[in-house]
């Protein structure tokens, strides 16, 4: 993980969440203040078992283009419990709340 992600906040690393502007991803899973999903973590990290986050505000921005492609996206600061990880682009959360 980056080092902006092994920030502590409760325990649980300083995340970085992209939604569209009403505040959804795919699914639609919807998102907005003080929110929480948990998911059950299984599977591959770009599968329906993990939440995705970013470990840094400028990755999340940067890597958009190829993981979500949100036209318009909105990032929330987040926490959450990571299962698994990209080498640090990217994270798996059986739990995340912005």
């Amino acid at each position: 993980m980056t080092r902006r992600a092994k920030l502590m906040e409760g325990g649980n690393p300083l995340l970085y969440k992209l939604t569209d502007q009403t505040g959804c991803t795919r699914g639609p899973t919807q998102w907005g203040e003080n929110v929480t999903h948990v998911a059950q973590g299984t599977g591959k990290l770009c599968g329906p078992g993990w939440i995705h986050a970013y470990t840094s505000p400028f990755v999340a921005v940067l890597l958009n283009p190829i993981h979500a492609n949100i036209e318009t996206p909105r990032l929330w600061t987040a926490t959450g419990v990571v299962g698994k990880t990209d080498y640090g682009r990217k994270v798996g959360c059986t739990e995340l709340t912005t």
